[in-house]
């Protein structure tokens, strides 16, 4: 299997934004764009940081002779509570934050231009006895092999 770093191209935003996400290279956290403040409810074991839940956005390009081989994508680490959407189909849900997994990608492939979405939830605070950072917080993969 071939393995494709999927680093660039990502935009990260507040889950329910309307505003075009930000720009963002892999890996992220996202926690330390947040405000710290006192009233965190993580307090002391989050840096005082307040938490949010994100949304990450990044397009997968298949070309048609390609759509037929097998494609994987690897998530090193999100935190937590993952979703993996596809074209606007759920393909994954990850609960637990600090461990990889994989998703494979093909009943949710097309041709051309694909949107995945991942959703990493952390407003659910405290959620840790430690800082725990937030989002796509380690590497993404995308590995393929001919069909």
């Amino acid at each position: 299997m071939k393995a494709t770093p999927l680093l660039t191209g990502w935009t990260c935003r507040h889950l329910g934004d309307t505003a075009p996400g930000q720009p963002v290279t892999l890996p992220h956290d996202a926690m330390l764009a947040e405000p710290r403040t006192a009233l965190s409810a993580g307090g002391v074991n989050t840096g005082w940081y307040e938490g949010y839940d994100y949304e990450y956005q990044r397009t997968l390009t298949v070309p048609e002779n390609e759509l037929s081989d097998t494609h994987i994508l690897e998530f090193e680490g999100v935190y937590h509570n993952a979703e993996v959407w596809l074209n606007g189909q759920k393909a994954a849900f990850r609960p637990y934050g600090y461990t990889n997994f994989y998703v494979d990608c093909a009943p949710f492939l097309r041709a051309g231009d694909n949107e995945l979405r991942v959703i990493a939830r952390n407003a659910d605070q405290p959620n840790s006895r430690w800082y725990s950072g937030a989002g796509l917080y380690r590497p993404v993969q995308l590995w393929t092999a001919g069909g």
